[in-house]
């Protein structure tokens, strides 16, 4: 019997555990990320997906040294 099932895709898309990983960074601070407006990140219910050539995109455009202001909440 022929195997029916279509080969594995390449997802057009990253998790938020995978952009953790990716930028070696915690969960937290990830999500964190995803929320900020500058972040290229959209919802599907709720997951949170991450393009990979708007994240690769966003990540080109870093330049050596450059500072980024936290991701973190400030206390309330």
């Amino acid at each position: 019997m022929p195997n029916k099932r279509k080969p594995p895709m390449d997802a057009a898309v990253y998790s938020i555990s995978e952009i953790a990983s990716l930028l070696n960074v915690s969960l937290p601070s990830a999500y964190a990320m995803a929320r900020s407006e500058r972040f290229p990140a959209f919802s599907i219910g709720k997951r949170i997906l991450v393009p990979k050539v708007a994240f690769d995109r966003w990540l080109s455009g870093i330049e050596p040294g450059q500072q980024f202001p936290s991701y973190r909440q400030s206390p309330t």
